[in-house]
């Protein structure tokens, strides 16, 4: 399967698939880094098989689009191309018209398509926006590239590929021009979902953190995977994930196994919080979701309870200087080297330094 080609405005390329049902009227824009190949075929494939339309735009002045980079912000480019969905577009080899009059439209994107994504969700239009890793303030140069490298990888490395006066890129390091957290008092974080790894040495992740967690919207922690890249979309756990975020869809209900004393004292409200390592299936959480536990070891007797809140914490020691001992089930005389003798029992001490550790709040629902 080959990807289509249109151009928007005349200038900004993009490639783009239709989704799997032509009645959908959900859009998704991909976003590149800088610098990036522009090569996102087997996600755009990806995505179009989960019935969404989906564009791979290249920023104006960049690539094959006209024009010059950063004359306007590449959030500009994102909103004349949903500008002229609805008016039809047509495949540059073929001639095949399309027209799409979307309902949502969301933008994903990674490091500078990050940024694009995150800026982007300030206008009404965006529904929603995954930003991977996204740059947050251009003023910090604490990663490994300052932004006068990376003009110089751009100038030297593709040339003609970035087409950007001296004054264009001053103005995007220097001023508020693409800079959001020059705009944190002014997004709405339902509407962005976020993802980064701790050992990113590009993008420092402890910046971007504190900035979500200021916005206090998803933030998805990877221990591992450096400066990622928008194919982490494609992994089922971060999909499953983003695909809840993205269509809004009901609480889902989560299995869990649980011994049977401490089945027993959630079941009696004596322990409103359990303590799970932040594995991958522990990261696809959110509040309100339900989880079912089953008693062991028969698995026979379960019941319901609804997530009220999740908190992260680096260690187990975090979770007992920070938690009520009562809420996690236990005497609240309890010293922390008898809770984290208990804690052992169940978890491996190497095993636990491979993960931060979520503490889940909740109520019961079902018996």
């Amino acid at each position: 399967m080959y990807l289509y080609h249109t151009t928007f405005k005349n200038e900004i390329v993009a490639e783009f698939l239709p989704p799997k049902n032509l009645t959908s009227k959900k859009v998704i824009i991909l976003c590149d880094g800088l610098p990036s190949m522009p090569d996102k075929n087997k996600l755009v494939k990806f995505l179009a098989k989960k019935n969404y339309w989906v564009f791979h735009m290249r920023y104006r002045g960049t690539w094959e689009s006209s024009g010059e980079f950063l004359v306007n912000s590449p959030v500009q480019d994102v909103l004349d191309i949903i500008d002229e969905l609805s008016k039809g577009f047509s495949e540059v080899w073929g001639g095949q018209e399309f027209k799409v009059d979307p309902e949502s439209v969301f933008v994903m994107g990674a490091s500078f398509g990050g940024t694009t994504a995150l800026m982007s969700s300030l206008d009404s239009r965006i529904k929603k926006v995954v930003a991977i890793c996204p740059l947050v303030d251009w003023k910090d140069e604490s990663g490994e590239e300052s932004n006068d490298y990376l003009k110089n990888i751009l100038r030297q490395g593709y040339p003609g590929s970035y087409r950007f006066s001296k004054e264009n890129w001053d103005k995007l390091v220097k001023t508020d021009f693409f800079n959001p957290i020059d705009y944190a008092d002014k997004f709405d974080s339902s509407k962005i979902l976020s993802i980064h790894a701790k050992d990113d040495k590009i993008v420092m992740y402890e910046g971007v953190k504190n900035f979500m967690d200021k916005l206090g919207c998803i933030f998805l922690t990877r221990k591992k995977g450096g400066h990622l890249s928008s194919s982490i979309i494609m992994k089922y756990f971060i999909f499953r994930k983003i695909k809840k975020f993205l269509d809004n869809l009901k609480n889902m209900i989560q299995s869990m196994r649980l011994p049977e004393e401490i089945f027993e004292k959630i079941k009696s409200g004596q322990k409103t919080i359990e303590t799970r390592l932040l594995d991958e299936k522990r990261k696809v959480l959110s509040v309100g979701d339900i989880i079912e536990f089953a008693k062991r070891p028969t698995l026979h007797e379960k019941m319901q309870v609804k997530i009220l809140d999740l908190t992260t914490y680096k260690t187990f020691e975090e979770v007992y200087d920070n938690c009520d001992l009562k809420d996690l089930g236990y005497d609240e005389k309890m010293t922390k080297e008898e809770y984290l003798e208990k804690v052992h029992h169940h978890y491996d001490k190497e095993e636990i330094k491979d993960y931060e550790i979520l503490a889940i709040k909740m109520e019961i629902i079902l018996k």
